[in-house]
């Protein structure tokens, strides 16, 4: 364990970091993984193990960390949900459903955290260079393809377009 960790709460055997940014605990909930294809196509499992990692392990982090920092008045939850709460996509149903879920939860947390000390807020983004799109393993997705063109192409490609 180095400087910038703590001990969580026994029973979870967890570290999490504490920053030198103002000395604020911080819990970043950023894991999730997604599927493509059709519902009723996509192997059960898979689809269970999308939500247990997408909500289930979001709200056991959350729920082991939270009274730590509220009884130390301190601290920092980021839930990173994505911009399908919003517009959700057809064949990546239980995707967008499990990051509602995360926007859901990262309101009424804050609500309930509201005053005590500790800051909830909920991360909507759009495609992403990550390794999210390798994971989905799908060609037929759109999104998220050619994230990575330099400003030089875009440009190149959007003189083009006029």
């Amino acid at each position: 364990m180095n400087k910038y960790q703590s001990e969580c709460p026994a029973s979870t055997g967890r570290t999490y970091i504490r920053t030198g940014l103002f000395g604020r605990y911080i819990l970043i909930n950023n894991a999730g993984v997604g599927t493509y294809g059709r519902f009723e196509e996509i192997d059960t499992e898979r689809e269970q193990e999308e939500i247990m990692l997408n909500t289930a392990a979001l709200v056991d982090l959350t729920h082991s960390l939270l009274p730590d920092m509220l009884r130390r008045e301190n601290g920092v939850i980021v839930n990173v949900a994505s911009i399908a709460v919003f517009m959700p996509c057809a064949y990546s149903t239980v995707h967008g459903a499990t990051k509602a879920f995360v926007l859901s939860f990262s309101e009424v947390l804050w609500a309930e955290t509201r005053g005590r000390g500790v800051r909830v807020l909920a991360l909507c983004p759009g495609a992403t260079e990550t390794g999210f799109f390798d994971a989905v393993v799908s060609e037929e997705m759109g999104a998220g393809q050619n994230l990575s063109l330099s400003t030089s192409t875009w440009m190149r490609n959007e003189s083009r377009l006029h």
